[in-house]
């Protein structure tokens, strides 16, 4: 502990006695994230009873593979026709139940690309798929089963998984050992199948027992036959207001500074609580000139509404959290009119918020909508998206998204720990899971209200010490003008 501390003292020393920082690199056009390769791509998904699953497993899949194609849809499988199979250059297809469908899956064969997940492996290999598959069936998992992949190994979920040996020309990717070792994953010809199911419908927050979904992410790149990429981090700070004392800021930006680190800052530019007053930035100097030097040494602001509360104990702004719908003031005008005085005051103030974050990720369709006009980019979760390891050049909305996948440290004012709060090694526990995956960005966020910058310094070593490098978040897509 005390050499910990002693090195921090001489790193804000060094900090802060800095005259010259380095600018950090601008966007130039070139992108960490290639375009889409792909021009379509079909999510398919079983009937299970519960309509509403259904549509958010489907929905979500279909906005998270703009990843990899620049249009996405999806269907049952029931409903497949042979012209929608032929139509798209690859199907995904999210096997939800054992059950044979009643109809549908016969037109698979046509597939130009199959990437099939959880069941139904028999079933295709009676279509001529997957001719070098074989010993398929189904079994119970294991109380022991694990996956093994890229050097980690995650719980298999589930309480039935499909079992196979495949033989070359099939290549194979991990494998899940339980009563004995099997591939996780194999790609045979162009088709594909995946052991576990896939699912952005989940906050990921167990890194052993939700790490299949990165696994999972992988092959299903591999699959889809696109290149890894630069193993890359993004970081921001949240929350950033004139409840935030200046000195917390100011010793952040700084240090990130000294670092030539760059990162996002989500500012509220008029904080609204219950039961106080409204004041807005103007109202600190200190902490204006801190966000300003923030801003010219390597941050990107991001506007994070306008009050950041609609008055209410949940503290949201766009979203009746209570009745869990639109508030009965949400229209075009009103959203239009927030938007538009936050982005005058900070503008007012010399900062240039160049992404939105709506206050805790809630908002309406209508809302979203409405950013798309002041906002080519978004920096959130989304529903029906919860999970998206991975930046978007366009989501459901045309705007581009960047993913928030780590979560945060729970830190009371007070300094002390929630009990069953996360902290920062469960934070970069769930960081390393992410190294499996080829194209998967972790992305965390801190509050500088609560944590110390000892925390930061931990943070931004911890995510480097995984291989990470923390990037430009302009820099990760280009985003795409909706079509």
């Amino acid at each position: 502990m005390k050499l910990r501390a002693a090195a921090l003292v001489i790193a804000l020393a060094a900090a802060c006695g800095q005259t010259h920082y380095p600018i950090s690199v601008r966007p130039s056009g070139a992108t960490i994230f290639a375009p889409p390769a792909l021009g379509s791509v079909l999510v398919v998904t079983d009937r299970t009873g519960r309509p509403a699953f259904e549509r958010r497993l489907a929905e979500g899949a279909a906005i998270a593979l703009h990843h990899f194609a620049r249009e996405t849809s999806w269907k049952y499988v029931d409903d497949l026709a042979e012209a929608d199979v032929r139509g798209a250059d690859a199907i995904v297809y999210l096997g939800t139940r054992s059950a044979l469908p009643p109809a549908g899956w016969q037109n698979l064969r046509y597939a130009r690309r199959l990437v099939a997940f959880d069941f139904h492996l028999a079933q295709m290999q009676s279509l001529g798929l997957f001719a070098h598959v074989a010993a398929v069936r189904e079994i119970a998992t294991p109380a022991n089963a694990e996956i093994r992949y890229g050097g980690q190994a995650f719980a298999l979920p589930g309480r039935v998984y499909t079992r196979f040996d495949a033989a070359g020309p099939a290549r194979t990717f991990g494998t899940i050992a339980g009563q004995s070792v099997t591939p996780f994953a194999a790609v045979d010809g162009a088709a594909a199948f995946v052991a576990a199911p896939l699912s952005f419908g989940t906050v990921f927050s167990d890194p052993y027992r939700q790490g299949y979904l990165l696994a999972a992410c992988d092959a299903l790149r591999i699959a889809l036959g696109a290149p890894p990429a630069p193993r890359v981090a993004l970081l921001r700070f949240e929350d950033v207001s004139v409840e935030v004392p200046a000195e917390r800021m100011q010793a952040i930006a700084q240090y990130m500074a000294s670092r030539n680190i760059p990162y996002g800052i989500a500012v509220i530019p008029s904080q609204l609580e219950k039961g106080q007053p409204v004041r807005d930035l103007t109202t600190d100097t200190a902490l204006v000139q801190t966000l300003q030097f923030a801003q010219a040494h390597g941050a990107r602001i991001v506007l994070h509404g306008f009050h950041h509360s609609y008055n209410s104990p949940e503290d949201y702004e766009f979203w009746d959290a209570v009745n869990n719908r639109p508030l009965p003031e949400d229209s075009e005008a009103w959203m239009s009119g927030r938007i538009e005085a936050g982005l005058a005051i900070e503008r007012s103030i010399g900062l240039d918020p160049v992404m939105w974050e709506s206050p805790h990720y809630a908002a309406s369709p209508l809302d979203y909508q409405v950013v798309g006009k002041y906002f080519s980019m978004a920096w959130e979760r989304r529903r029906p998206v919860s999970f998206l390891p991975w930046p978007l050049d366009r989501d459901g909305y045309g705007t581009a998204l960047l993913p928030e996948n780590l979560g945060y440290v729970a830190v009371d004012q007070d300094g002390s720990v929630p009990a069953r709060a996360m902290t920062l090694g469960m934070q970069l526990a769930r960081a390393r899971a992410f190294t499996v995956c080829a194209d998967c960005v972790p992305v965390g966020f801190l509050h500088p209200a609560t944590v110390t910058l000892a925390d930061v310094i931990d943070y931004v070593n911890g995510i480097e010490a995984l291989g990470y490098r923390f990037v430009d978040p302009l820099q990760l897509v280009a985003p795409r003008t909706a079509s």
